[in-house]
């Protein structure tokens, strides 16, 4: 969440060089709104929504169906 992306030989701290908020900020928001999709972001997604942060996640049918699934029926899948 937040979009932290780091570059392994940079001296300089990732989050000095992102423009965003942490999860504690995030934390004190009155909706969080997601935007993810797509099979290999299942578990991250899933991940993000066990946080109980986000309040409302737009993403595309399919993932939306593997979300709500038995995890059995996904096995591999995610």
């Amino acid at each position: 969440m937040s979009l932290r992306y780091y570059e392994c030989f940079v001296k300089t701290s990732p989050d000095d060089r992102v423009i965003g908020i942490t999860l504690e900020e995030l934390n004190q928001l009155d909706r969080i709104i997601a935007l993810a999709g797509g099979k290999a972001k299942i578990k991250a997604i899933r991940g993000a929504l066990n946080t109980g942060i986000i309040d409302l996640l737009i993403t595309d049918k399919l993932t939306a169906e593997r979300l709500v699934a038995p995890k059995s029926q996904y096995v591999g899948a995610e």
